[in-house]
């Protein structure tokens, strides 16, 4: 198995631009900043190419939410809608939903004996990590911190990025 990571960054002027899709997908807003989005890849050896003709339609899919394992649902979405802005829904015993409009929605689901990633340790493997985008760093930083979130001692930071841990251990950029 091949895996590796693709990262794009689209800079656009001060103008905001609106992607219709034509076949009915919600349309996406990129406003002046420069948006990176980062995407991981696998392929395996079986996944040979075969002839387009016996290829089925590929149906519509979009993607819904991102769901974090966490051993305190409450406490965690808590977290991220104070640190995003985003409303709480009423939630479950096990399962607890923040939405931010067209944003999106984040979920955040028990796991009972949760292990948080040992990052940048391999010990307990980083699964995924979300990238936010701010506008000042040092704002969202000591926001954050405010919040809960802990600077990842090993973690890479530059100038534009700081890598911390939410309350369940699990890996987020601030990126400006």
């Amino acid at each position: 198995m091949v895996t590796g990571s693709i990262v794009l960054t689209v800079q656009c002027p001060s103008l905001s631009v609106i992607d219709r899709h034509s076949d009915g997908r919600p349309p996406v807003i990129v406003s002046g900043a420069t948006t990176r989005m980062s995407f991981m890849t696998s392929i395996s050896d079986t996944n040979a190419a075969s002839d387009a003709a016996t290829q089925p339609e590929t149906p519509r899919i979009s993607l819904q939410a991102v769901v974090l394992d966490t051993d305190d649902p409450k406490g965690l979405a808590e977290f991220y809608a104070a640190l995003l802005g985003w409303e709480i829904e009423p939630p479950e015993d096990d399962w607890v939903t923040i939405v931010g409009g067209a944003s999106g929605q984040l979920d955040f689901q028990l796991a009972l004996n949760h292990k948080p990633p040992t990052w940048p340790d391999n010990s307990v493997p980083q699964q995924f990590h979300l990238d936010l985008h701010v506008d000042d760093l040092a704002e969202a930083t000591a926001y954050a911190e405010s919040l809960g979130a802990r600077r990842a001692t090993n973690g890479d930071h530059s100038p534009n990025f700081i890598v911390f841990l939410d309350p369940s251990g699990h890996p987020f950029c601030l990126c400006s």
